[in-house]
């Protein structure tokens, strides 16, 4: 690796470390880092993780330690030394979730550990042909190879794999596999190899520099291992285009996806992956399909670029102090306060404001990709129950080492923790944002918010209908509200950046297609929708229906409309992450809740150019021009809803202006940029009055 790492420019030091204590090596690097004048110092794997950040500590730099993998080998003092270290260093980085928990339940803390995921040059990979190894081993190109790839030692589980490979064999004599590697066990695996009469169907290819020529020519890549941290090897075989198959260990679920991108079995139960590969073998089709599903994936989710970023912020907020904001949410499943917490801290400039998000949920949510992609770091910490004492002192300790100048909490969990932590921690500033009226919001949260709002210094919400309620509800001052609409990214929504391949998907051809995009949750009332689809359905027989989301309400709606016996006409899609596509199938969008703030689907909708008919409830007035961008009608009305679909169904010619207007409305109004502007402004208020 030294000669590649020269190629790319870099100049390597090689210490010359003369085994495990080696004190001499130590101080080598101390002196370099001196001399040097060393900024910020990353180290990997045990020892380097021992003695580079006790140099670093030594001369007062910031350290840096990833940790690759569930380390179960480790000695309890091992342990012990990692607990002593991570206190001395700037931040424990983890290459999956897997590793993150591992780490946390030995002792490190929370706030110090965090999660980036390995990534891979995808602009490599296929690569242009496949190795001429195969060749030279008479392989032919249709011989079906699986490949296993790593170091020779215990926890890969090789001999399992020759075990398995026996089994294959047995069944389809034309398989042939093929282990890349080096290590202490390479003299046993020989044996195992011989013993069982594979030699020339299993071979020991030891370290090879055409692995991505060698993984683009096999069927599957195989992983037998007892434990991982997210190996490199993974991401390269997705990207790729080659399916895997994996025993469920360390950070691997993280990233296949079971059935889809590749195939999973329970961990120490290796042998429930024959049936898998004997499917691979016979049906090359599958195959390709599958690592075609997981080649997109990894483009999108673990690119090197993307990693890249994300050590780039981090090293960052590390060498250049900025604001610190530490946004404090319920958990990050998708919702609107998680959609628009995830665009501010995406935009805010990151030379003027450092972002971090601690998520108070058990569950790694939906969402925890987009803000690691976007590099912005993210802690969990779950709460559980209606009071956890271990949350709170859990959140506090985070605070008082994230030392945040503004703590800005978004729904009522994290408000309430976070007000609490918050002020308990002296952090100078702290922000709760509101983002709907709730109408029937239990009395002892009506109690604890007006309690607590003398801790707070302001109050955001995302439409003004919301500011009378807390003033006569919560009994909060007027000065202390501050309204700041949500924002949506035109470039991300729009009708020029998206095809027709969702209404081409759904085979319904130019027939009008009105849509709901929401959770289907009570508050949100999609019954009124159906119903009030199913009237129009009566009256117009070429309307179609398509319902995107998620929620507990899903099944009774899907009942209600078999029970009509118009089920041909209306599609459930579940959650979608690409809503702009989906609104692009539609002619009109429905919200039809019960209350609202500023009600994200409403402003994707009109950012998307198309008409909506909206409840008239919260802040739906404040988005939608009656007449001009849509129509509202009363909320729990499904007749008064029909009639408003039917006449702009019936006047095509309408509808379309009304969803030109909403588009004009939103690039003048509801941009990105200005609520971050807003938010940001407010921040820099805050800070000054402080002062």
């Amino acid at each position: 690796f030294r000669s590649g790492l020269q190629r790319r420019g870099l100049r390597v030091v090689a210490l010359d470390k003369r085994g495990p204590l080696d004190c001499g090596a130590w101080w080598r690097l101390v002196c370099l880092l001196r001399d040097e004048r060393i900024d910020l110092v990353h180290t990997h794997l045990w020892g380097a993780n021992f003695w580079g950040r006790l140099a670093a500590w030594w001369v007062g730099r910031p350290a840096v330690a990833t940790e690759h993998s569930t380390d179960t080998w480790k000695p309890w003092w091992y342990f012990l030394l990692d607990r002593w270290l991570a206190r001395r260093c700037a931040r424990v980085v983890t290459v999956s979730d897997a590793v993150r928990t591992f780490y946390q339940r030995h002792g490190i803390p929370a706030e110090k550990l965090q999660t980036i995921a390995n990534g891979v040059e995808t602009e490599q990979f296929p690569a242009p042909e496949r190795s001429v190894f195969y060749d030279q081993l008479g392989w032919g190109v249709q011989t079906p190879v699986l490949l296993a790839i790593g170091r020779l030692v215990e926890p890969k589980r090789f001999e399992v794999f020759i075990d398995l490979m026996a089994e294959v064999i047995a069944q389809r004599p034309q398989a042939r596999a093929l282990i890349v590697g080096e290590g202490r066990l390479r003299a046993a695996l020989e044996a195992q190899i011989h013993s069982k009469g594979l030699s020339g169907h299993v071979v020991l290819a030891g370290l090879r520099e055409d692995v991505p020529a060698l993984i683009r020519g096999a069927r599957a890549v195989v992983f037998t291992s007892e434990r991982e941290g997210l190996p490199m090897v993974l991401i390269e075989a997705m990207a790729s285009g080659v399916p895997v198959v994996s025993t469920a260990v360390g950070g691997i679920p993280e990233v296949l996806m079971d059935e889809r991108t590749g195939w999973l079995v329970p961990a120490g139960h290796p042998e429930a992956m024959l049936p898998r590969l004997l499917a691979v073998i016979d049906d090359p089709s599958l195959a390709q399909r599958v690592g075609a599903a997981a080649q997109g994936l990894v483009r999108e989710r673990w690119s090197a670029a993307s990693m890249a970023r994300r050590h780039e912020a981090l090293y960052e907020a590390l060498l250049h102090p900025r604001t610190r904001v530490v946004h404090v949410i319920d958990h990050l499943d998708p919702g609107g306060a998680q959609s628009q917490l995830l665009e501010l801290a995406r935009h805010l400039p990151r030379e003027r404001w450092a972002c971090h998000v601690i998520s108070l949920s058990a569950t790694q949510g939906t969402l925890l990709p987009e803000f690691q992609a976007a590099g912005i770091p993210v802690t969990r910490i779950a709460q559980q129950g209606r009071w956890s004492w271990s949350c709170f002192w859990a959140l506090r300790q985070a605070l008082r080492s994230l030392r945040p100048d503004i703590v800005h909490t978004w729904l009522f969990t994290a408000d309430l923790y976070g007000r609490l932590a918050a002020r308990t921690s002296g952090v100078p500033v702290l922000i709760t944002a509101v983002r709907s009226v709730e109408p029937s919001k239990p009395w002892h949260y009506v109690a604890v918010d007006a309690g607590l709002q003398h801790l707070t210094d302001a109050i955001t919400i995302n439409a003004e209908a919301i500011r009378p309620v807390l003033r006569r509800r919560e009994h909060i001052r007027g000065r202390k509200i501050h309204t700041i609409y949500n924002g949506i990214d035109g470039a991300m929504f729009s009708p020029a950046a998206v095809n027709g391949a969702v209404r081409e998907s759904l085979g319904w051809g130019a027939a009008p297609v009105v849509g709901l995009v929401s959770r289907l949750m009570p508050e949100k009332d999609p019954a009124t929708f159906v119903r009030a689809a199913l009237m129009v359905a009566g009256t117009l027989p070429t309307a179609r229906f398509l319902i995107v989301g998620h929620g507990p309400l899903a099944p009774a709606l899907q009942e209600m409309v078999r029970a009509a016996h118009v089920s041909d006409r209306f599609v459930f899609t579940g959650y979608r992450r690409d809503r702009a596509a989906c609104l692009q199938a539609m002619d009109i969008v429905v919200l039809s809740s019960l209350y609202e703030g500023c009600a994200n689907a409403i402003l994707e909708a009109m950012a998307m150019a198309k008409p909506v008919v909206a409840t008239r409830v919260g802040g739906n007035p404040e988005l939608v021009v009656e007449g001009l961008t849509g129509l509202l009608v009363p909320s729990a009305d499904p007749e008064a809803l029909a009639a408003a679909l039917q006449a702009l169904l019936q006047d095509p010619t309408r509808a379309r202006a009304m969803g030109r207007a909403g588009r004009a409305r939103i690039e003048a109004e509801f941009t990105i940029s200005r609520m971050v502007q807003g938010t940001a402004a407010l921040y820099t208020s805050l800070l000054q009055n402080k002062e």
